[in-house]
């Protein structure tokens, strides 16, 4: 093989490296996802037993340390996750799978049951309709 042959074999190599390196410093990490989303989350200490919302950011570290989210307001590791209650907008835990319960605890209002394509609202309500995966 000449050199010429070899010189530009280098030089398409070194430009495709160039390229990938500068797409994966430019690019963004989260692969279209926005990190700065809230996510809800609930604490169950029993000292604490607060709502508190954390950017999927912190959700994603997190999970590189253990899993586990901390409670914004007591530190504690004894969390889970939530959605907010279509009523009162509290902090709701997940009942399975994503699921609400039927009932909220809070405010006691009757939200419906969860179903794959979003709440089904109780009788004379109207719920928004959640979009899930699926």
């Amino acid at each position: 093989m000449s050199n010429q042959v070899k010189t530009l074999i280098l030089v398409v190599a070194l430009a495709g490296a160039g390229f990938f390196f500068y797409r994966n410093l430019t690019s963004p990490s989260d692969s279209g996802v926005n990190m700065q989303e809230t996510t809800y989350w609930v604490c169950h200490n029993e000292s604490c037993k607060k709502d508190f919302e954390v950017p999927l950011a912190k959700v994603a570290a997190a999970a590189k340390e253990g899993g586990y989210v901390a409670c914004t307001h007591c530190g504690q590791r004894k969390t889970s996750r939530a959605q907010k209650c279509p009523s009162c907008n509290r902090n709701l835990e997940m009942v399975g799978h994503g699921a609400l319960p039927s009932v909220c605890p809070h405010c006691k209002e009757n939200i419906g049951e969860a179903s794959v394509h979003g709440y089904e609202p109780a009788a004379g309500k109207k719920t928004p309709t959640r979009k899930t995966g699926g």
